[in-house]
Order: structure tokens, then C-alpha cells, then sequence
């Protein structure tokens, strides 16, 4: 199982692969010349880096982030659905194609709860 080397510098967490065939000692060696000196670092496994509560809520922001990417589609496709949109109505609302599609998307993908 893979080690990481765990340490905060300015309010942000910091870690660090370690190659799994390395022995303690020489994650130890590692960490000593990569971690900033003064600086306290752990070294946990990445199954328990993994279930740091901070860790979880920031891989779900950026699921959630990336799912918005997704769902949106390309620059060129809400364009296109804006277009449609102006030509066939004269204008963009709440109950178009666009606003819908982005309405569903952040509905499905809430940030910030």
C-alpha cells in the first residue's frame, strides 16, 4: 500500500507519494529533505489520507465541479441552444432550452451544502 508524506505549510495540506517499496526509514529520509524545516509532517498510508474529513469534502467539491463541466457541455453547444433559442422565440427564458439545461446541471450538482 502506498505512503504519503503529510504535512500543512500556510494553511494548506501538502502531501507527498512515496514509492511503496520504500521502508520507513527511507520515507523518513524523504521526508526530512522535502518537508520545509520547522514543518510537522505525518506519514500515513493513502487509505487513511483518503478519510481525513477535508479530504473527503474536497474530492467531492471537485466531483461535483467536474460534473458541472460535463453536464454543461462545450462552449459551442450552449451557443448553439442560446441561438436556437433567440431565433425561435426572440429571446432567452426561464423555460428555454439553455436556462434549463444549466438549471438541471447545478440542481444535480449543488456546491456549497
Amino acid at each position: 500500500m502506498s505512503k504519503l508524506i503529510v504535512y500543512t505549510q500556510e494553511g494548506k495540506r501538502k502531501s507527498i507519494g512515496v514509492n511503496p517499496k520504500c521502508t520507513d526509514e527511507e520515507i523518513e529520509s524523504i521526508a526530512e529533505k522535502l518537508v520545509p524545516e520547522g514543518i510537522e509532517y505525518q506519514i500515513i498510508t493513502e487509505e487513511e489520507y483518503n478519510n481525513i474529513p477535508e479530504v473527503v469534502q474536497e474530492k467531492a467539491l471537485q466531483e461535483c465541479y467536474n460534473n458541472r463541466i460535463r453536464g454543461y457541455g462545450t462552449i459551442g453547444d450552449q451557443l448553439d441552444m442560446i441561438f436556437h433559442e433567440l431565433k425561435d422565440t426572440g429571446s432567452i427564458s426561464t423555460s428555454g432550452e439553455w436556462f434549463n439545461n444549466i438549471n438541471t446541471v447545478k440542481l444535480n450538482n449543488i456546491i456549497g451544502e
